[in-house]
C-alpha cells in the first residue's frame, strides 16, 4: 500500500525484497525499481553486529 501511494504522489520508490518473483508484483504496485535483500546480507563488517 505504501509502495502504491507514494508512486502517486510523485516519490521515485525503490522496494526491496527476499523473493526475486515479487520483483514483477511491486513493480505493477509502483516501485520504480526493486532490490533483492541478499545486496545488503552480503556486506562484511555491518556495524551493528554484537562485538
Amino acid at each position: 500500500m505504501a509502495i502504491f501511494l507514494l508512486n502517486r504522489l510523485g516519490y521515485e520508490v525503490v522496494a526491496i525484497s527476499g523473493k526475486r518473483d515479487s520483483a514483477d508484483w511491486l513493480a505493477n504496485l509502483g516501485a520504480d525499481s526493486v532490490i533483492e535483500r541478499s545486496y545488503f546480507s552480503d556486506v562484511p563488517d555491518r556495524p551493528l553486529l554484537k562485538g
